[in-house]
């Protein structure tokens, strides 16, 4: 027995023991796949990662869309007509619906104009980035969505004077059918 190199190898296995190729013990014999435990952490950490990514994206996401859409109805407020620039249904206002595709947030965190044809930003003649503002208030673009700002009487004795008095929760209590009706009604009681 004292000589069976194969009977010291299995009461060697038996502890854990590795022999190396002059027979002589190298360490133990690890109980577990090295490898497979280095793929099992490197999943766990990378899953924790993209978790943390994905929530931080998320929230980058959130926060470039309300700079837009604040940007947006900043710029427009008091220059395009109400139709625009009010959520009548508590949703986001139309000119938000159809033009915060259009913009960007920069590296500064301001709305900014893309540029379809180079996936980048617009840039003005002077060299600056063109704003939701400079954009949406050029009068040969959509001067047709600018408010009237012609004077207006107070409403006591021009055109037969204001017809109902209507509170804002009276609005906020009326059907979209019953707003379209009085809607001219409103608009001069405010």
């Amino acid at each position: 027995m004292e000589a069976d190199s194969d009977y010291h190898k299995s009461i060697l296995s038996k502890y854990n023991v590795q022999l190396g190729d002059d027979g002589k013990p190298v360490g133990l014999k690890p109980t577990v796949d090295v490898d497979e435990v280095k793929r099992n952490v490197t999943r766990e950490i990378s899953s924790q990662y993209e978790e943390k990514l994905n929530k931080l994206n998320s929230e980058l996401e959130s926060r470039n869309k309300a700079v837009i859409n604040s940007s947006i109805l900043s710029a427009v407020n008091g220059q395009f007509k109400e139709d625009w620039t009010k959520s009548y249904d508590g949703s986001d206002p139309l000119v938000v619906k159809q033009f915060s595709e259009k913009f960007t947030v920069d590296e500064l965190g301001r709305a900014v104009l893309k540029d379809p044809e180079n996936g980048g930003i617009k840039y003005k003649g002077d060299g600056k980035a063109m704003t939701p503002q400079d954009y949406l208030l050029d009068e040969s673009r959509f001067g047709d969505l600018f408010a009237d700002k012609r004077q207006r009487s107070t409403g006591t004795n021009a055109g037969g004077g204001v017809g109902k008095k209507f509170t804002e929760e009276d609005i906020a209590k009326m059907s979209d059918d019953e707003y379209a009706k009085n809607r001219e009604d409103i608009l001069k009681s405010m």
